[in-house]
């Protein structure tokens, strides 16, 4: 149990988070391309997000693999996206069947509340979070100049998660691959140095390769990003970590991989999909999670 514990906890640091605020420009048209095309990893994902942010609703499949501690775990379930700013909606759930009973996890955002739902062998959750309290630290922490974490306003969902990767990884140019008579866009993304050091304490701030060797296996070392060619919707994301070299293993291993298909663009969604994903108790998170955006204050009582 403690294994598919760190291995739930993967999945929760994956998920496509929600939408806090937008500004949108007009979507951006995808890379011009012909056999052997390249095409800068950064501009890639700044189209892709864009893109994504201009949908009126996406509706995907999704496949999951995790490999942790010399065990595989596979997860199925699906995306669900609404609307757009601050009143998109997203819902992002995964079940992942073990010997015992399947672990759920549902992440559900209306633009007002953002509900997380957890289900093990032993233990129900469920989580929210006020996000009108998140919008106004965000905006009082830029009025008094404060830098915040990009992620606390940029747009959720999916755009989100590319969002973050661009922000914490540095993408080396794209190029094209065709597997299963489908073409994608391939780009890899090694971490920056500085958002890795923001991971450490300041006196350690100049060993990060001693940081990568004490997290070896645990940490990815780079994340693997498939667009679809047309749409340039993810396909995969791989989060690829480390391992020791060895003569019969000179290959990184796939640390987790999340695939999306059939994708559905326009679909009607109902309004049930974005409800409070459970009849329960929930934990307030607001204050914790504000503080863990980097905006400091907490809510007066």
């Amino acid at each position: 149990m403690p294994r598919l514990a760190a291995a739930c906890a993967m999945l929760v640091a994956c998920r496509p988070v929600p939408a806090i605020a937008q500004n949108a420009s007009p979507p951006a048209p995808a890379p011009s391309h012909s056999a052997g095309s390249t095409a800068s990893g950064d501009v890639l994902l700044d189209s892709a997000i864009n893109r994504l942010q201009h949908h009126s609703s996406v509706s995907a499949r999704v496949r999951l693999r995790v490999r942790l501690f010399g065990h595989e775990l596979f997860g199925t379930g699906r995306y669900l996206q609404k609307g757009s700013g601050g009143e998109r909606q997203v819902r992002f759930e995964l079940s992942i069947p073990t010997s015992a009973t399947p672990n759920v996890m549902i992440s559900v955002s209306n633009g007002r509340q953002w509900w997380r739902y957890l289900e093990t062998l032993d233990n129900q959750q469920l989580t929210v979070v006020d996000l009108t309290a998140v919008r106004a630290a965000a905006a009082d922490a830029r009025a008094e100049g404060l830098s915040t974490f990009s992620h606390a306003t940029a747009p959720g969902g999916l755009s989100q998660t590319l969002q973050r990767l661009q922000d914490n990884f540095q993408f080396a140019s794209a190029s094209q691959t065709t597997q299963a008579d489908r073409t994608f866009w391939v780009t890899r993304g090694r971490w920056k140095t500085d958002r890795l050091q923001q991971l450490i304490a300041p006196t350690e701030k100049e060993q990060v390769s001693k940081l990568f060797r004490q997290l070896s296996g645990r940490l990815p070392r780079e994340v693997v990003l498939y667009l679809y060619d047309d749409s340039l919707f993810p396909a995969k994301i791989e989060y690829v970590g480390s391992a020791p070299a060895t003569a019969s293993n000179t290959q990184q291993p796939t640390f987790s991989a999340i695939e999306f298909f059939q994708i559905h663009f326009g679909p009607v969604l109902d309004e049930s999909h974005f409800q409070r994903p459970r009849d329960m108790i929930s934990e307030d998170v607001t204050d914790r999670y504000v503080k863990d955006m980097g905006l400091a204050k907490t809510r007066s009582r």
